[in-house]
């Protein structure tokens, strides 16, 4: 493994030991809802969970940890598991955190990308 795998494997590792905690404004904690029945979670600690009902049933998957950077803070990129299909997805909320648009994608199959808006609801996790 080269050093700079490394140094952001232990940098990722300190995170989510309590090091440094990973965390997302306040105001985007929430339930995010689209046209298609799909759902979008987004939790205090920087997870991110898909919802979509198929059969009448809810099937919830969790997406990864999600975080922004200081210089674009509407902006949230992917920070892991490396082990998700969901690596070059990417969200970005809107200036009064009503919306979210999610652009898919995924690293390992580049074809597949597509976006959906998300309108924040009343519903609360």
């Amino acid at each position: 493994m080269d050093r700079c795998t490394a140094f952001v494997s232990f940098v990722f590792a300190l995170c989510l030991a309590g090091c440094t905690s990973l965390s997302c404004d306040p105001s985007l904690v929430g339930t995010y809802s689209a046209d298609n029945s799909e759902t979008l979670i987004f939790m205090s600690d920087g997870r991110v969970f898909h919802a979509q009902t198929v059969n009448g049933k809810e099937e919830r998957f969790f997406l990864g940890y999600y975080a922004s950077s200081s210089n674009k803070p509407r902006s949230l990129g992917f920070v892991g598991p490396d082990t998700s299909s969901f690596v070059g997805t990417s969200f970005h909320v809107s200036e009064d955190f009503s919306s979210v648009t999610a652009s898919w994608d995924n690293f390992r199959k580049p074809k597949d990308a597509w976006q959906v808006t998300f309108r924040k609801s009343a519903k609360t996790n």
